[in-house]
Protein backbone atom coordinates (compact mmCIF):
# COMPACT_ATOMS: atom_id res chain seq x y z
CA UNK A 1 0.00 0.00 0.00
CA UNK A 2 1.27 3.27 -1.55
CA UNK A 3 1.55 6.48 1.34
CA UNK A 4 -0.84 8.67 -0.17
CA UNK A 5 -3.46 5.44 0.15
CA UNK A 6 -2.93 4.91 3.04
CA UNK A 7 -3.23 8.90 3.92
CA UNK A 8 -6.50 8.72 1.98
CA UNK A 9 -7.80 6.18 4.40
CA UNK A 10 -7.33 7.89 7.94
CA UNK A 11 -9.76 10.50 6.19
CA UNK A 12 -13.05 11.48 8.50
CA UNK A 13 -15.75 9.40 6.35
CA UNK A 14 -18.56 7.69 8.19
CA UNK A 15 -18.67 5.05 5.35
CA UNK A 16 -15.13 3.98 6.19
CA UNK A 17 -14.48 3.44 9.37
CA UNK A 18 -13.36 0.29 9.02
CA UNK A 19 -10.56 1.47 6.36
CA UNK A 20 -9.64 3.80 9.06
CA UNK A 21 -9.29 1.05 11.88
CA UNK A 22 -6.86 -0.99 9.48
CA UNK A 23 -5.01 2.35 8.41
CA UNK A 24 -3.63 3.21 11.84
CA UNK A 25 -2.88 -0.37 12.07
CA UNK A 26 -0.86 -0.14 9.46
CA UNK A 27 0.62 3.33 9.88
CA UNK A 28 1.87 1.85 12.97
CA UNK A 29 4.03 -0.55 10.68
CA UNK A 30 5.31 2.44 8.73
CA UNK A 31 6.97 3.98 11.23
CA UNK A 32 8.62 1.20 13.24
CA UNK A 33 5.78 0.59 15.96
CA UNK A 34 4.33 -2.78 16.26
CA UNK A 35 0.15 -2.64 14.83
CA UNK A 36 -2.66 -4.55 15.79
CA UNK A 37 -6.23 -4.46 15.87
CA UNK A 38 -7.09 -6.29 18.88
CA UNK A 39 -11.24 -5.68 19.29
CA UNK A 40 -11.25 -7.35 15.37
CA UNK A 41 -8.81 -10.34 16.14
CA UNK A 42 -9.71 -11.38 19.53
CA UNK A 43 -13.04 -9.32 20.01
CA UNK A 44 -12.04 -6.98 22.81
CA UNK A 45 -9.49 -4.42 23.51
CA UNK A 46 -9.04 -1.16 21.64
CA UNK A 47 -9.73 -0.47 17.57
CA UNK A 48 -5.90 0.07 17.26
CA UNK A 49 -3.39 -0.91 19.66
CA UNK A 50 0.23 0.41 19.03
CA UNK A 51 3.68 -0.72 20.67
CA UNK A 52 7.28 0.76 20.63
CA UNK A 53 10.42 -0.75 21.65
CA UNK A 54 10.40 0.61 25.00
CA UNK A 55 7.31 -1.23 25.87
CA UNK A 56 4.81 1.94 25.61
CA UNK A 57 1.57 1.01 24.55
CA UNK A 58 -0.73 3.33 22.59
CA UNK A 59 -4.29 2.09 23.09
CA UNK A 60 -6.18 3.99 19.95
CA UNK A 61 -10.52 4.53 19.65
CA UNK A 62 -11.01 5.06 16.03
CA UNK A 63 -13.64 7.55 15.66
CA UNK A 64 -13.08 8.80 12.00
CA UNK A 65 -17.16 8.52 11.18
CA UNK A 66 -17.84 11.22 14.46
CA UNK A 67 -19.80 14.32 13.05
CA UNK A 68 -20.58 15.72 16.67
CA UNK A 69 -18.43 18.44 17.99
CA UNK A 70 -17.89 17.20 21.03
CA UNK A 71 -16.27 13.64 21.80
CA UNK A 72 -19.51 11.68 23.97
CA UNK A 73 -19.20 10.33 27.20
CA UNK A 74 -20.12 7.02 25.13
CA UNK A 75 -16.78 7.37 23.00
CA UNK A 76 -14.47 8.20 26.59
CA UNK A 77 -15.80 5.47 28.16
CA UNK A 78 -15.13 3.08 25.20
CA UNK A 79 -11.53 4.26 25.57
CA UNK A 80 -11.56 3.74 29.33
CA UNK A 81 -12.12 0.29 28.83
CA UNK A 82 -9.63 -0.45 26.35
CA UNK A 83 -7.32 1.28 28.96
CA UNK A 84 -8.35 -1.35 31.54
CA UNK A 85 -7.96 -4.03 28.82
CA UNK A 86 -4.74 -3.01 28.27
CA UNK A 87 -3.62 -3.04 31.86
CA UNK A 88 -5.09 -6.14 33.11
CA UNK A 89 -4.33 -8.00 29.46
CA UNK A 90 -0.22 -6.75 28.33
CA UNK A 91 2.26 -8.03 29.77
CA UNK A 92 5.72 -6.17 30.10
CA UNK A 93 4.08 -2.51 29.63
CA UNK A 94 6.18 0.11 30.42
CA UNK A 95 3.26 2.94 30.07
CA UNK A 96 -0.17 2.75 28.27
CA UNK A 97 -1.03 5.56 26.44
CA UNK A 98 -4.51 6.64 25.74
CA UNK A 99 -5.17 8.37 22.37
CA UNK A 100 -8.89 8.79 20.71
CA UNK A 101 -9.24 9.81 16.90
CA UNK A 102 -11.94 12.09 17.05
CA UNK A 103 -12.17 15.64 15.08
CA UNK A 104 -12.39 17.28 18.14
CA UNK A 105 -10.55 17.55 21.32
CA UNK A 106 -13.56 18.83 23.43
CA UNK A 107 -15.32 16.46 25.27
CA UNK A 108 -18.82 16.29 26.40
CA UNK A 109 -19.48 17.97 29.87
CA UNK A 110 -20.54 14.80 31.95
CA UNK A 111 -17.30 12.82 30.53
CA UNK A 112 -14.29 11.72 32.37
CA UNK A 113 -11.39 11.01 30.06
CA UNK A 114 -8.83 8.79 30.92
CA UNK A 115 -5.67 9.99 32.40
CA UNK A 116 -3.41 11.68 29.77
CA UNK A 117 -5.70 10.95 27.06
CA UNK A 118 -5.04 12.80 24.12
CA UNK A 119 -7.04 13.58 21.06
CA UNK A 120 -5.87 13.29 17.27
CA UNK A 121 -8.13 15.81 16.30
CA UNK A 122 -8.74 17.43 12.61
CA UNK A 123 -6.12 20.19 13.22
CA UNK A 124 -3.67 17.18 14.61
CA UNK A 125 -4.16 15.12 12.19
CA UNK A 126 -3.43 17.34 9.49
CA UNK A 127 -0.24 18.24 10.76
CA UNK A 128 0.43 14.19 11.23
CA UNK A 129 -0.66 13.55 7.16
CA UNK A 130 2.39 16.49 6.38
CA UNK A 131 4.86 14.63 8.91
CA UNK A 132 4.19 11.24 7.36
CA UNK A 133 4.60 12.59 3.52
CA UNK A 134 7.70 14.21 5.33
CA UNK A 135 8.97 11.23 6.26
CA UNK A 136 8.22 9.10 2.50
CA UNK A 137 9.41 11.81 0.47
CA UNK A 138 12.77 12.00 2.45
CA UNK A 139 13.35 8.15 2.54
CA UNK A 140 12.34 7.87 -1.31
CA UNK A 141 15.55 9.82 -1.93
CA UNK A 142 18.35 7.62 -2.74
CA UNK A 143 16.75 4.71 -0.91
CA UNK A 144 17.68 5.98 2.28
CA UNK A 145 14.43 3.82 3.26
CA UNK A 146 17.09 0.64 2.97
CA UNK A 147 19.50 2.71 5.92
CA UNK A 148 18.39 2.31 9.64
CA UNK A 149 20.37 5.59 10.14
CA UNK A 150 18.53 7.31 8.03
CA UNK A 151 15.27 6.49 8.99
CA UNK A 152 15.79 6.80 12.58
CA UNK A 153 16.67 10.33 11.73
CA UNK A 154 13.51 10.95 9.76
CA UNK A 155 11.45 9.56 12.88
CA UNK A 156 12.75 11.53 15.39
CA UNK A 157 13.18 14.93 13.25
CA UNK A 158 9.42 14.49 12.83
CA UNK A 159 8.70 13.06 15.92
CA UNK A 160 7.01 9.73 14.91
CA UNK A 161 8.92 7.95 17.22
CA UNK A 162 7.68 6.49 20.47
CA UNK A 163 6.41 8.92 23.19
CA UNK A 164 7.09 11.88 21.19
CA UNK A 165 3.87 10.95 18.26
CA UNK A 166 1.42 11.46 21.02
CA UNK A 167 2.80 14.59 22.23
CA UNK A 168 2.91 15.95 18.79
CA UNK A 169 -0.01 14.37 17.66
CA UNK A 170 -2.10 14.17 20.06
CA UNK A 171 -4.09 17.60 21.50
CA UNK A 172 -5.13 17.54 25.21
CA UNK A 173 -8.16 16.72 25.77
CA UNK A 174 -10.65 19.41 27.58
CA UNK A 175 -13.95 19.62 28.97
CA UNK A 176 -16.77 21.57 27.59
CA UNK A 177 -17.14 24.53 29.10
Amino acid sequence: MSIEALIADLAWDPDRTEDAEQAWADLANHLGFSGQRPEKETGAGSDVLWSDSEQNHFVIEVKSGATNALVSKRDINQLGGSVRWATQTLTGVNRVVPLIVHPSRTVERSATPPEGARSVDTVKLDELVVAVRSYATALAVDNQFRQAQAVREQLVRLHLNGLEFPARYGATLRNES
